[in-house]
């Protein structure tokens, strides 16, 4: 599921940056700022996934950071007239998926420790 959340990202950077670039015809680096983060967490996911200790919550750490980043950009954008409806999909997108990303992660965490309390 951090995969997806990863995938999204990047894909949500690609839409961005081509329709910026096709309303305005100039290229901009801030639309590819999900994208960085997207890789990071896909990167940080296969890293970590497979260890033991406080490692293995850092992709989720950073999808809960950003998640709460773009949450509060989308709700900022939602509120304004300005930013084109590209924009605020596009942030409304990222929310949603963090939001599930971080609500299916927190639940595979708690069956994986009542396993754990179980076998004891």
């Amino acid at each position: 599921m951090i995969r997806n959340h990863g995938a999204i990202l990047i894909l949500c950077s690609i839409i961005g940056f081509t329709g910026h670039y096709l309303q305005f015809g100039v290229a901009r680096i801030t639309p590819w700022i999900p994208a960085a983060m997207g890789l990071s967490i896909i990167l940080a996911n296969a890293r970590f996934k497979t260890n033991n200790g406080f490692k293995k919550y850092i992709p989720l750490f950073m999808v809960v950071v950003f998640g709460i980043v773009t949450t509060i950009m989308c709700i900022k954008f939602l509120a304004q007239d300005v930013p084109p409806l590209r924009k605020k999909l596009i942030f409304c997108l990222m929310s949603i998926s963090a939001l599930v990303t971080v609500a299916n992660r927190l639940r595979v965490l708690l069956k994986e420790n009542n396993n754990q309390r179980e076998k004891r």
